[in-house]
């Protein structure tokens, strides 16, 4: 009896170890996804809109974020995951007044997404 807790204990270690193995990987994996930065100026009737409230989405994940633009109009959201993204500007409300949907393509990349309010 004793031989077999010896391999039963041998087993539930292995396992555990694998499970650690499987969570750090999985964690690795995680912080390795590519990321850009996605960047614009808010207008409106072609002036910039200082103090806009904006919100990128992402295309492939809930992801949300939420800024506001400079005095220049000027917004960016740095370390945001590649894929399809949306940039909305947000009325003092909460509501959608403007729209742009784009596409982070690679890690390290910075596009712009300039959002014109109607």
């Amino acid at each position: 009896m004793n031989g077999l807790k010896r391999q039963n204990r041998r087993h539930s270690i292995k396992a555990a170890l694998a499970a650690l193995f499987l969570a750090a990987l999985g964690g690795m994996a995680q912080q390795a996804a590519p990321r850009g930065t996605v960047t614009g100026v808010v207008t409106r009737a072609g002036n910039p809109v200082g103090g806009a409230s904006v919100m990128l989405l992402s295309g492939v994940s809930s992801l949300k974020l939420s800024t506001t633009t400079d005095r220049k109009g000027v917004y960016t959201f740095a370390g945001f995951p590649v894929g399809g993204v949306e940039v909305q500007i947000l009325d003092p409300d909460g509501r959608v007044i403007a729209s742009v949907k784009g596409a982070l393509k690679a890690a390290d990349e910075t596009i712009s997404i300039p959002v014109a309010i109607p």
